[in-house]
């Protein structure tokens, strides 16, 4: 395990605040899981086995890379995928970014917006990240007659909006998500990214309990150039979650059938 990761990345979102106005935005397409200094990536569509790839590279090397940031870039894919993995970096204590200096074309949009939600901490830009009605893979409804397959649609599409309320989602933003058809993107802008927050709501009530500042606080901290005072917090914040993702990894060791 190595703190300086954890402390480069909460450190890294200073740096992202400042840039964060200067950004422009693409779509691409491609698939795969790399390995940069400072970042894991996670590109192009959500397939399953993505899940325990990723489980895999964070295990290894005595969990090494779990103080990693992820960029994400990824237009959607499969679902269940994506809960799997987003319910993972909630236990781990993941840091997402959208887009950043390196990357200002990145999007995370469909499934890769309920990796997006799950992170206790996330960094975007305005209308990069996109959301719509799920898409299921039509291999989830082989065979069944119109009836089974109606049921099973309801129930699936009611698991990803508790997960998305699990996730402090707003119900206004849950509601403009299901009334976006599926072959369209509604893209998020600066209003609805700060209604989401650039902390997990329960996340954020934790920190504040042990380091005594908010997400909001950090973010005044470093508008007003009070550098070293979020530098401050963000060690603090570092403290924590390493010791809470050191502790939960133990749970991920053994794969679990979805």
């Amino acid at each position: 395990m190595n703190l300086r990761h954890w402390l480069g990345r909460l450190t890294l979102r200073i740096l992202l605040l400042l840039m964060s106005f200067t950004f422009a935005s693409a779509p691409v397409i491609a698939a795969d899981i790399q390995k940069s200094e400072r970042f894991l990536h996670l590109n192009g569509q959500i397939v399953r086995g993505d899940y325990d790839k990723i489980r895999k590279l964070l295990l290894s090397e005595n969990g090494y890379f779990l103080g990693y940031n992820w960029q994400l870039n990824s237009v959607g894919g499969d679902v269940y995928e994506a809960l799997a993995i987003g319910r993972m970096f909630k236990e781990l204590f993941i840091t997402v970014n959208v887009a950043d200096a390196d990357n200002p074309r990145a999007k995370c949009a469909s499934a890769c917006f309920l990796i997006f939600v799950s992170a206790v901490a996330r960094n975007a830009v305005s209308h990069s990240v996109g959301v719509h009605r799920p898409f299921f893979e039509p291999t989830y409804f082989a065979g069944m007659n119109a009836q089974n397959a109606q049921r099973r649609y309801a129930a699936m599409t009611e698991e990803v909006r508790a997960y998305l309320k699990e996730n402090d989602v707003p119900e206004a933003l849950i509601t403009r998500m299901f009334s976006t058809p599926s072959t369209e993107i509604l893209w998020l802008s600066d209003n609805e990214m700060e209604q989401l927050g650039g902390k997990s709501a329960w996340y954020d009530q934790y920190i504040i309990s042990i380091c005594g500042f908010s997400d909001r606080m950090f973010h005044q901290a470093v508008q007003r150039g009070r550098i070293e005072q979020a530098k401050k917090w963000a060690m603090c914040e570092a403290d924590i979650a390493l010791e809470a993702a050191e502790r939960n990894l133990e749970k991920f060791k053994q794969a679990v059938p979805r």
